[in-house]
């Protein structure tokens, strides 16, 4: 607790020097959204109670320098509280500095910055406590008047306070090139890649990752924990994803968009999740495999109201990630089958009011699994309002 209070006191005097160095330099913007919602099936499982929820996201941030180059400082921060005991809610708070290079045209643009936050949890899923620093290198570049090619190269660290065996340091990096076409077409290919080491040794020691090929020890038996963790591996997996996305413009007010998005494990190692929880970093992207398919029509109602309705179809392989329950001390495999279908609504309500936007939304999703805990169906609805100055 004393280690948290000191991280939210440093994060807190930075906000204040941001507001106030904003008031002097140029103007603060920000972004205050409030929402509310239910989910059926708030983790994932098939056996679980159901639960409404509250959540807020503030973000603030200001500039200074010249319009070709910008130096930014930005906060976020985020909550959300659930009902019926769940024990889900969180809060999040981040700080970030970046630094953007324009071309004089506004164009083309280079950035850099970094980031930290920090991450805390209610009852039970504490364990899940956790502080992050990134840092990033990203480009935008027009190749002639109608193809966009924009990417970044990052690196995130992630440390959790009580499951240190989790904590891991994440390289990756993707690439997007876009064609607009006259006929209302957008077209777009993104490639992303991306790798997670869990550094510390007591990763190695939980897993028994093999040893390294090279290592001497490995013939011989550890005669310490120290001597264990130098002859085991560092765990680590990687993945590469590709998504194909179009947007078909018909009008000024109706448009089809979609995408199809490929993951594929390039490397893995034996896991195994006994605690069937929430946010585990152990369930994040690079957990599974497959392919999701998305489609939805956007149209703009009278008194301009946009009415959107879609779905997503998916396939996810967890590949040789083991999920053990009460009386399975092996531990089952998993493979997903997935259907999400939803319709949202979304207005700007009147100035008098701050020009607000409306979000309201509802959805029926059906998870079909080879481990029985996560078969269910059920639906969520949310609602939002979202000021910005």
């Amino acid at each position: 607790m004393a280690k948290f209070s000191r991280t939210a006191g440093f994060l807190l005097a930075l906000l204040a020097l941001m507001l106030c160095g904003g008031a002097a330099a140029d103007t603060i913007r920000g972004k205050l959204t409030l929402g509310s919602g239910f989910l059926q099936h708030p983790i994932g499982l098939a056996d679980e109670p159901e639960a409404a929820y509250f959540s807020e996201v503030l973000q603030l941030a200001t500039s200074f320098g010249e319009q070709t180059n910008l130096l930014k400082l930005g906060y976020e921060g985020n909550g959300i509280q659930f009902t019926n005991n769940t024990n889900l809610g969180s809060h999040k708070h981040g700080l970030g500095l970046e630094w953007f290079r324009y071309s004089r045209d506004g164009r083309d643009s280079f950035s850099a910055g970094v980031q930290a936050a920090l991450r805390r949890y209610q009852g039970f899923y504490r364990v899940f406590d956790y502080s992050e620093a990134n840092g990033y290198l990203a480009f935008k570049k027009y190749l002639g008047a109608t193809t966009l090619l924009r990417g970044y190269a990052a690196l995130k660290q992630r440390r959790y306070d009580e499951r240190t065996e989790e904590s891991y340091r994440e390289p990756y990096g993707q690439l997007t090139l876009q064609r607009f076409l006259k006929s209302r077409t957008t077209l777009g290919l993104t490639v992303r890649i991306g790798a997670k080491y869990y550094f510390e040794p007591d990763a190695s020691l939980l897993w028994g990752t093999p040893d390294l090929p090279s290592t001497s020890q490995s013939a011989t038996r550890p005669n310490s924990t120290s001597d264990q963790a130098a002859s085991l591996s560092t765990p680590s997996t990687s993945q590469l994803s590709t998504r194909f996305n179009f947007a078909q413009g018909f009008s000024q007010g109706c448009a089809l968009r979609g995408w199809v998005d490929g993951r594929w494990t390039l490397s893995e190692f034996p896991r195994s999740v006994e605690d069937i929880g929430y946010d585990s970093p152990l369930l994040d992207r690079y957990a599974h495999e497959g392919v999701d398919v998305f489609l939805a029509l956007k149209y703009l109602m009278p008194g301009q109201f946009w009415l959107e309705g879609g779905t997503t179809l998916g396939e996810h392989d967890y590949g040789s990630l083991l999920f053990t329950v009460p009386g399975d001390d092996d531990g089952q495999t998993r493979v997903d089958q997935l259907r999400d279908y939803y319709l949202s609504a979304e207005k700007t309500l009147p100035r008098k009011i701050g020009s607000p936007t409306l979000r309201l939304g509802a959805g029926w999703k059906d998870q079909d699994s080879t481990h029985a805990s996560y078969s269910y169906e059920g639906i969520y609805a949310y609602s939002s309002l979202s000021w910005i100055w």
